[in-house]
C-alpha cells in the first residue's frame, strides 16, 4: 500500500478519533445532563412524596372537621328542638297569662260589685240603726206615757 494511502487512512483515523473524542465529550455531557435530570426527578419524587403526605394530613384534618361539623349539626338539631319546646311552653304561658288577666278582671269586677253591696248594706244598716234609735226613743216615750196614764 502506498504511503499516500496510509496517510489518508491515518488522516481518516485521526478524523474519526477526533469525532469520537467529540462524541465522547457529547456523551459525557449527555451523561451529566442525564445525571442532573435523574437528580431533578429524584427531587421531584421527594417533593411529590411530601405533597402526598401533606394531602394525606389534609384529608385527616378534613375528616376531623367533617366529624366536628356533624357533631355541631346534631347539637344544633337538639337546640332547635329545645327552642321549639320552649316556644310551645311560652305559648302555653301566654295563654295562662291571658287566662289569669281575664280572671283578674273578673275578680276586680266582683270586688267592685261586692264593695258596692257592702256600702249599700252599711248604709242600710246605718239607716236601720237610726230607725231603731228613733223607734227605741218612741218606745221609751210611749212606755213613759203609759205609766203616766196608769
Amino acid at each position: 500500500m502506498s504511503e499516500v494511502l496510509l496517510r489518508e487512512i491515518l488522516s481518516e483515523i485521526s478524523g474519526i478519533k477526533k469525532e469520537m473524542s467529540g462524541m465522547k465529550q457529547e456523551i459525557s455531557g449527555f451523561k451529566q445532563e442525564i445525571s442532573a435530570m435523574k437528580q431533578d426527578i429524584s427531587d421531584f419524587k421527594q417533593e411529590i412524596s411530601g405533597i402526598k403526605q401533606d394531602v394525606s394530613g389534609f384529608k385527616q384534618e378534613l375528616s376531623g372537621i367533617k366529624q366536628d361539623v356533624s357533631g355541631i349539626k346534631q347539637e344544633l338539631s337538639g337546640m332547635k328542638q329545645d327552642v321549639s319546646g320552649i316556644k310551645q311552653e311560652l305559648s302555653g304561658m301566654k295563654q295562662d297569662i291571658q287566662f289569669l288577666k281575664d280572671e283578674q278582671a273578673q275578680i276586680k269586677q266582683a270586688v267592685l260589685e261586692t264593695n258596692e253591696r257592702v256600702k249599700q248594706l252599711t248604709d242600710r244598716q246605718d239607716n236601720q240603726h237610726a230607725i231603731i234609735d228613733i223607734l227605741s226613743s218612741r218606745s221609751i216615750e210611749h212606755e213613759a206615757l203609759l205609766k203616766r196614764v196608769h
